[in-house]
């Protein structure tokens, strides 16, 4: 799915008749402009408001480039130009021993150990990545975002912000569905108490 397939996806969840042709990015049509606003902004949201499974990146930081140094002091570290999100912060091999992080003014973290690897949500520009269900959320946000100028209605408007975040609780449910399930140990509690 194209750039300009998502925008009409959205301007279909409008009720708008009319679609865009070409390149959004360059089509001088009203709807084609009015996209061009909205829609990188809506993309970001969408990808900022969920931990999206397809959206996931690692990254390793290590002492002086990195986050870290002594336990004690929390040294900070430019994130990747393409982090929206930090999730959580683990030492390498170990994702259940975590590492104290905090967010830092100019796009950056402080860690209290090093190395750590960071888990966030990164913003995924190639709608091709985009499984179906985010992509349907995206597509509403940008409905809702589009409303108030394309159908000048108040209710419409409403009603679009209603769906898109339906549509964003659906595609949630679907995300939570693709983490693997966890084999539980049947005879946990009696080894517990041995």
């Amino acid at each position: 799915m194209t750039e300009t397939d998502v925008c009409n996806l959205a301007l279909g969840m409008l009720g708008h008749d009319r679609a865009i042709t070409g390149d959004f990015r360059t089509a001088t049509s009203t709807e084609a402009l009015r996209c061009r606003l909205h829609f990188d902004a809506c993309r970001r949201r969408v990808l900022s408001r969920r931990d999206w499974m397809f959206a996931e990146e690692r990254v390793t930081l290590y002492g002086a480039e990195g986050c870290g140094g002594a336990a004690s002091v929390m040294q900070a570290m430019r994130l990747p130009g393409d982090c929206l999100n930090v999730i959580r912060a683990h030492l390498p091999g170990r994702e259940t021993d975590p590492v104290g992080w905090e967010p830092r003014a100019g796009h950056a973290i402080a860690c209290d150990r090093a190395p750590s690897v960071i888990v966030y949500i990164r913003d995924v520009t190639d709608m091709d990545l985009w499984p179906q269900q985010p992509l349907d959320a995206f597509a509403a946000e940008l409905a809702a975002s589009l409303a108030g100028a394309l159908t000048a209605s108040v209710e419409k408007t409403a009603n679009a912000k209603k769906e898109a975040r339906a549509v964003l609780d659906d595609a949630t449910v679907w995300n939570a569905r693709q983490f693997p399930r966890r084999v539980q140990d049947p005879r946990r509690y009696e080894r517990s108490r041995s």
